[in-house]
């Protein structure tokens, strides 16, 4: 718990320092545009207005939510970075709720929350802003923590009354973000897959002869150019508010001459992901902000590969770390495909940053491991 009041605290003197001192790096454009709606909205409430004259977009809920706070308790960004903080403080204590469920032992409990804490450095203030990055973190560590209490519970009542907490923050998830839609949805239909494929039994050879055989169907039915068109849309939005183009690793035209054939599409595909993981290269490096970013990639590809290494080893709950594992793929993949340049990724690698910590430490069946006392 030590570690987390720490974090915290760190957090909320971040804050103050942004507000009160000197603008910190990362958060310019969008704090300042999220505050800027949040007032208004706050605003529009004290004309005696409602939510549905007021016009916004889908992906400005946060904003709506901090109006409604500053509503009640006067507009303030120095109050809605603290709530970005508050959002961190429960997240980190759903991860550790989460180890003490799946018996993690005590060292490997606080060696997680040292990585989850302290050890990537522009998390550290991209929590303590006034953006989404904080809130997307605890929706995504709330949604692993009802599958783990469905996965744990044989109570028929438990089990139907964390199926709904899930499906309302894969609402809320949704809503706060584009991305988070397009992960849910995506999550969903993995997890059909998944328990079709596990608990239905089908064979490996029918499995494969399905797979090339959507992959076909989607082309036939114009799906995946539906698809290539929406993330180029998305990504030469990008370009609109990027004044500084150093740390784009995509130019507007490289975008804007791509053209749909099934071969592109997973050439980009896969492409997006490849950039959105090691950007910036040492061969791109122009400015010492950018150290933290190669630190931050070496760091999560190393525990990466720990990771897809443990999956060939002998581990506890083997389904549930599955399960864990294609929840951080598919968050890290759909953000992927929305990025252009190596700051946006830096903040769109948060929301996933639980699942990665977890999955590094995830208990292995020959270790004896012991629970935490809760009261501590």
């Amino acid at each position: 718990m030590e570690i987390i009041l720490l974090g915290f605290l760190i957090r909320i003197s971040l804050a103050i320092i942004d507000v009160h001192f000197f603008p910190l790096p990362g958060g310019e454009f969008d704090a300042f545009s999220f505050n800027r709606v949040a007032t208004e909205f706050s605003n529009h409430l004290d004309s005696g207005d409602s939510l549905g004259n007021f016009d916004y977009k889908h992906g400005w809920i946060y904003s709506i939510f901090i109006g409604y706070v500053y509503y009640i308790f006067g507009a303030s960004n120095l109050l809605g970075s603290f709530l970005s903080c508050l959002a961190w403080l429960i997240s980190a204590l759903v991860i550790r709720k989460i180890m003490i469920k799946l018996n993690y032992q005590k060292k490997n409990i606080y060696l997680a929350l040292l990585i989850y804490v302290f050890l990537f450095p522009t998390s550290i203030i991209y929590t303590s802003l006034m953006l989404r990055e904080a809130y997307l973190l605890l929706f995504s560590n709330l949604l692993l923590l009802f599958i783990v209490n469905l996965y744990l519970t044989d109570v028929y009542y438990h089990k139907i009354l964390n199926l709904i907490y899930f499906l309302l923050i894969s609402l809320i998830l949704a809503l706060f973000h584009k991305a988070g839609l397009i992960y849910i949805v995506s999550l969903l239909l993995f997890f059909t897959l998944f328990f079709l494929i596990k608990f239905a039994k089908i064979k490996n050879v029918l499995i494969i002869f399905n797979f090339f055989l959507l992959i076909f169907v989607f082309e036939y039915y114009g799906i995946w150019e539906k698809i290539f068109l929406t993330i180029k849309s998305y990504q030469l939005g990008h370009f609109e508010k990027f004044e500084n183009t150093r740390a784009l690793y995509y130019s507007i035209y490289e975008i804007s001459l791509r053209e749909y054939n099934l071969i592109n599409f997973f050439t980009q595909f896969l492409k997006n992901i490849f950039n959105y993981f090691i950007q910036p290269t040492l061969f791109r490096i122009s400015d010492f902000k950018d150290l933290p970013a190669i630190l931050e990639n070496n760091i999560r590809i190393f525990i990466l590969i720990a990771v897809i290494y443990k999956i060939f080893t002998k581990i506890k709950n083997k389904n549930l770390f599955i399960i864990l594992f294609l929840m951080y793929l598919l968050s890290e993949f759909v953000y992927a495909q929305a990025t252009v340049n190596w700051g946006t990724a830096s903040r769109h690698h948060v929301p996933a940053m639980g699942y990665l910590v977890l999955l590094l430490f995830f208990p292995k069946s020959k270790k004896t491991s012991f629970k935490v006392n809760l009261k501590k």
